[in-house]
């Protein structure tokens, strides 16, 4: 396929025309190291500036930015490599510059920071350590500056930063203690400023900021109490400005913000309610890009590319969901960086490894790149 030059892809953009495939662009930055690999990691959770692992011993390490503490080592330094930060972990959910931990015994911890009451501590105080937060905790989920927990009884609750009704407890108001907000829910997801949650009857629900259409109800009304999308969902991930949802027959569908491809659906649209981009869909993990992985275990990637951060050796965003590696077993995406681990347990990055966030060097990576942790 013949080069765009960097005008009519910025034409192309601009009228809004369907684009039907990655185009190449400037060469790529050269990626040729690849380092031995330690088979271990079995949990990876990435954000803006921070990385962190748990490996199959159940401990937690992190790597990249630390000045809010967000990394829980007790101290405010960058880490360009992963330091160990605790035991017996087995969730970890990064939020921006805080991190939310759950132990193998099911209580919650945060680290960071915690102007906002993201914690849900009681306070406003930042730690770099970990302090503990409650018990029978079984999953969480960070946003930028709010959490959103689900307990072992099923019930959610939420805490931190409120302006756009992420909390979705009825008002715009932060708070730092944890307000129950829903019962029988099954899964949930925060995006940036926005919060998805699917119920045990597999209907999804949303609340929070949705001028690009992300919590797909038909507007672009934000919402500060759940609100009903669909029925029929399996998982729903939430990203910047952008959801994508799995139905329980493993069709993916999206909405929100599409200005750079991140949507998959072949146009940088818009969208406020959910738009189908393919069949066969197992996970998905998103932020400004978006990572795919089907039922067959096959890794696909769609929109921003700035920082290489889709792996296909280009820096032009994809409009439609391309296909880059096989063999995936669990993805995470970083704002500009990506993560991937395989069937066979070796692990890989791609993009914008600077400031540690890759854990390995001072390199961006073009193609996806094997990695070594500790």
């Amino acid at each position: 396929m013949k080069k765009l030059n960097f005008a009519l892809a910025s034409a192309i953009f601009i009228l809004g025309i369907s684009i039907s495939s990655c185009q190449k662009a400037e060469p790529a930055a050269d990626n040729s190291q690849t380092v031995p690999n330690t088979p271990q990691e079995i949990e990876i959770s990435a954000n803006h500036q921070h990385t962190h692992y748990i490996k199959t011993d159940n401990t937690l390490w992190g790597t990249g930015e630390n000045e809010r503490g967000q990394l829980g080592d007790g101290t405010d330094s960058l880490r360009y490599a992963p330091v160990k930060i605790t035991n017996n972990v087995k969730q970890v959910s990064s939020g921006s510059y805080f991190t939310l931990i759950i132990k193998t015994d099911n209580s919650l911890w945060a680290t960071g920071y915690n102007a906002y009451g993201q914690f849900g501590n009681g306070t406003y105080t930042s730690s770099n350590t970990p302090v503990k937060i409650m018990d029978n905790v079984k999953q969480v989920s960070a946003g930028v500056h709010h959490s959103v927990i689900l307990k072992t009884d099923n019930s959610v609750w939420t805490t931190g930063y409120n302006w756009l009704g992420q909390t979705g407890d009825g008002t715009n108001l932060k708070r730092n203690t944890p307000l129950k907000i829903m019962d029988d829910v099954r899964y949930i997801s925060a995006g940036l400023t926005h919060t998805l949650i699917v119920k045990m009857d597999n209907s999804l629900w949303g609340m929070g900021q949705n001028t690009s259409g992300a919590l797909g109800d038909g507007t672009n009304t934000n919402r500060n109490t759940p609100v009903k999308i669909m029925d029929s969902v399996l998982k729903a991930f939430g990203g910047e400005f952008i959801s994508f949802i799995i139905k329980t027959d493993n069709s993916l569908w999206a909405m929100g913000e599409n200005g750079v491809g991140g949507l998959g659906d072949g146009t940088n649209i818009n969208r406020k309610i959910p738009v189908k981009i393919m069949q066969n869909v197992r996970d998905v993990s998103v932020k400004g890009h978006s990572l795919i992985v089907k039922t067959d275990n096959s890794l696909w990637v769609t929109g921003f590319n700035d920082h290489w951060q889709l792996g296909d050796g280009t820096r032009v965003n994809c409009y439609i969901p391309k296909k880059i590696m096989d063999n995936v077993k669990k993805v995470a995406t970083g704002a500009n960086y990506s993560f991937v681990l395989k069937t066979d347990n070796t692990f890989w990055g791609f993009g914008w490894g600077y400031r540690g966030l890759l854990g390995i060097s001072e390199n961006a990576y073009t193609t996806p790149t094997l990695l070594s942790l500790p």
